[in-house]
């Protein structure tokens, strides 16, 4: 077997030292690649939908937040973000848009970022102040003079949309008081809340909002309690309650009826009084069988004592109310002459 020589050793050193010295680059090499594999860099896709901005009443800060949040989860970043708003302009924005950048290079409104400048030039600067007008904010705030909670809108709802509201009234040189945003949150509590809540008299948003909740589960803890009871509740039971409750109805309906009866009766009764009283009262006369004069009766008349003959009352001609008839005649002719 032959024996290698010095070349052939010299040879296979250098061979060693080339891959010694490889050796690391692809060490180095081999740590990019998987470091790429698990990091890949991330590009646009649609994850999340873009609004739209249409003008007139909608709330251009709110606006703002949703397309920043969207154009994020989406991997649009912050230099591509002013490239694609413009298509999610609509109608009064889009005009703003087009006579914005109408504007000449050098004009200090003209938006040219989207943001970093820290002047109107970037977007999120320029667009909140176009579209937040004073009209905006009048009905925003009148919204939340107006605002209460309302019939089985709980406690977080009632909270979330009043914060809503008051995010839009305020600004940084102008907020409300913790003071005066619990005392209207209190007062726009539902009347079962509110009257549980209202004499703790809470000076901070975050303590009238906890003890509203509070007695929220309190109230709905108690109508769970009712439910269980009624389940146990003896059989007919909720019957019956009917039945008296329509039993006192038609009762109290009857009495009702009885009392416009007697006042009818009343004011009949008082108009036939009032009616005989105003009828003429008709003088009864009484008129002597002897001589037939009325006003007075035999006993008293003053023929018998002057001897003067009555008069004959058979006739129908007098006017008197009784007549002389022939038994009266007779008597009188013997008184007449017993006492002569």
């Amino acid at each position: 077997m032959a024996q290698p020589n010095q070349q052939d050793f010299q040879q296979l050193r250098a061979a060693i030292a080339a891959l010694t010295q490889a050796l690391p680059n692809t060490n180095n090499a081999l740590a990019g690649n998987t470091q790429a594999i698990n990091n890949p860099p991330r590009r646009e896709g649609r994850v999340a939908e873009l609004p739209y901005f249409y003008g007139g009443n909608q709330d251009p800060i709110a606006w703002l937040k949703d397309f920043t949040r969207a154009c994020n989860a989406n991997g649009i970043a912050n230099n591509q973000k002013l490239e694609v708003v413009p298509a999610y302009l609509k109608s009064a924005a889009s005009t703003w848009w087009n006579a914005n950048q109408a504007l000449p290079n050098n004009d200090p409104n003209k938006v040219t970022a989207w943001t970093g400048n820290n002047n109107n030039t970037d977007f999120i600067q320029n667009f909140p102040t176009a579209f937040r007008t004073q009209t905006l904010v009048k009905i925003w705030t009148t919204e939340l003079e107006q605002r209460r909670q309302q019939p089985g809108e709980d406690v977080n709802t009632y909270a979330a949309a009043l914060q809503e509201l008051y995010r839009r009234v305020e600004t940084n040189a102008f907020v409300h008081p913790e003071a005066i945003k619990a005392c209207k949150f209190v007062n726009g509590l539902l009347p079962d809340l509110y009257v549980t809540v209202k004499p703790h008299n809470d000076q901070t948003w975050n303590g009238a909002v906890d003890r509203a909740k509070a007695y929220e589960l309190t109230h709905q803890d108690q109508h769970a309690v009712n439910a269980y009871l009624n389940k146990f509740a003896p059989p007919g039971a909720s019957a019956q309650s009917d039945d008296l409750y329509k039993a006192i109805q038609e009762l109290t309906k009857q009495v009702q009826q009885l009392s416009a009866g007697n006042r009818g009766n009343r004011n009949n009764y008082q108009r036939m009084a009032s009616q005989s009283n105003n009828r003429p009262q008709q003088q009864s006369r009484v008129t002597c069988y002897s001589c037939g004069q009325p006003e007075h009766i035999v006993r008293f008349c003053p023929a018998r004592d002057n001897g003067v003959v009555p008069p004959n009352n058979n006739n129908n001609s007098s006017g008197g109310i009784g007549h002389f008839n022939g038994s009266n005649m007779v008597r009188h002719r013997l008184t007449f002459c017993r006492d002569s």
